[in-house]
């Protein structure tokens, strides 16, 4: 999987404070049953 950083997303990342053990978690929902559709959240 790629993953694409927009700038303005890039900005807002980087004024969050993280801990060595803390980061963003990517969740990908797989909804639907005859297609296959992902849904994402941050």
């Amino acid at each position: 999987m790629n993953l694409i950083v927009k700038p303005s997303a890039l900005k807002e990342l980087n004024e969050v404070s993280f801990n060595k053990t803390e980061g963003v978690r990517i969740e990908a929902v797989f909804v639907g049953s005859c297609s296959l559709y992902v849904d994402h959240h941050l």
